[in-house]
């Protein structure tokens, strides 16, 4: 999420939507995406009135490395549903590098706000879309590769699988869907009750979880932006060892290795 100065205010006002959400979600199903879009719609609100989202993020050197790394697992020309978009600059400079992007994301704020960072990029394949991740309204079979970077921690636990069934769903035959997330063994017990997040995972739940509803799950044995190319070994071997050697280490330490980097590959 986007840097703030105001920290004071930002905390506050996090604090009442967090609250909303959490209660807001512990309702029956039929209210939760209601209780998704009001929630995050109130958020991306104040992000724009204190002017949070910044024209120069694309450029910043850790945005930089990321959207390189990802652009490195995606071929040219290839289709890039980006899932929880936000201010779009992912999907932006995915387009730039010739992929054809379409941003997602449950805030027609955020959708509006990604819509005017690209309306300069004329002539790229780029389209934004308010759309919830649990109920995507796009046709089977349309995209190549999936990405969303701490989304799913944000969907409540009931979600989580609708929404792997969703991304499985419009993912073309051997696509696959790139997840990045916090891994639940590097947060602190006050981290893992913050009202924004819902549920943290670990990549031994992941891989389950993926194998349950028809991926072959891969992970990367390493941060991909320290690598020029993404080394994927097995889930079930960084799931070995973030139960061994990484929930040793110190914790900075801990989620440079630990951190969620998966490619599950739809079979």
């Amino acid at each position: 999420m986007p840097q703030f100065d105001n920290r004071k205010g930002l905390q506050e006002e996090q604090r009442i939507l967090e609250k909303m959400l959490r209660e807001s979600i512990m309702c029956r199903k039929a209210r939760r995406d209601e209780a998704y879009r009001c929630s995050y719609e109130r958020i991306h609100r104040f992000f724009l009135r204190n002017e949070v989202y910044g024209k120069d993020y694309l450029y910043r050197p850790c945005s930089v490395f990321f959207y390189s790394a990802i652009k490195r697992m995606t071929s040219r020309r290839a289709k890039v549903l980006e899932v929880g978009c936000g201010d779009g600059w992912l999907s932006i400079f995915l387009a730039q590098a010739g992929r054809s992007a379409t941003g997602i994301d449950v805030s027609d704020t955020a959708v509006a706000v990604a819509k005017r960072h690209s309306k300069l990029m004329k002539g790229w394949d780029l389209e934004f879309i308010r759309m919830s991740a649990v109920q995507m309204d796009l046709p089977s079979n349309a995209f190549d590769v999936v990405v969303s970077q701490q989304v799913i921690e944000h969907l409540h636990p009931y979600d989580f699988e609708t929404h792997l069934r969703e991304v499985h769903r419009v993912l073309k035959r051997h696509g696959y869907y790139l997840i990045f997330a916090p891994n639940r063994y590097c947060m602190s017990p006050q981290e893992d009750q913050h009202g924004l997040h819902l549920k943290f995972y670990t990549y031994s739940e992941i891989g389950q979880i993926c194998s349950r509803l028809g991926f072959s799950s891969r992970a990367m044995i390493l941060p991909m932006t320290l690598l020029s190319k993404c080394l994927l070994v097995p889930i079930e071997v960084k799931a070995t060892l973030e139960n061994t050697l990484f929930r040793k280490m110190p914790k900075p330490l801990s989620r440079l290795f630990l951190n969620l980097c998966v490619v599950a590959f739809k079979i």
